[in-house]
């Protein structure tokens, strides 16, 4: 059965025991679904929460100086991959990937080959901890001194032999 519907798509002929989300049916809610953005909230508070704080951490470096850690390299590799992250889990994209494996799989190359590669090279976690309130900032920063205690045991529970 399975070969008679490979060989049957082989030579260009339909088979309609499997239709094709995007083929066939309503032309309209085929449209829909290509131009439908969700616009999740949960996801858009997360993407402005980071996108604030790292905007606000770059703005206090570069008033106290710090212009070759906040460069505007960082600053646009940062913004970047957030707004790749929008585009996966936003867009069309996200619904689509639930209907069609390739586009899934689109999803999964935008998040971990575009995005990712783009937030590491913004350099996130000393530019984002200066747009912390001052207090929470010394607070994380008591935390990760090269001595403290949660830091060694950060450095064990990351140590190669625990992986």
């Amino acid at each position: 059965m399975t070969q008679a519907l490979w060989g049957a798509r082989a030579i260009g002929r339909s088979y309609p025991a499997v239709p094709h989300p995007l083929h066939g049916g309503d032309g309209a809610r085929q449209v829909g679904l290509l131009l439908r953005w969700d616009w999740r909230p949960e996801v858009l508070l997360v993407l402005l929460l980071l996108g604030t704080t790292y905007t606000l951490g770059w703005w206090r470096l570069r008033r106290r100086g710090h212009r070759p850690l906040a460069n505007g390299w960082h600053l646009t590799a940062y913004l970047s991959g957030l707004g790749v992250l929008a585009l996966a889990l936003l867009s069309p994209i996200d619904a689509l990937g639930d209907l069609l494996f390739s586009m899934h799989m689109v999803q999964h190359e935008l998040l971990m080959m575009v995005a990712a590669p783009l937030l590491l090279l913004g350099a996130p976690f000393p530019i984002a901890l200066w747009g912390l309130p001052v207090s929470l900032r010394h607070t994380i920063g008591r935390l990760l001194a090269r001595h403290a205690p949660f830091r060694r045991v950060l450095r064990r529970l990351s140590a190669p032999w625990v992986a």
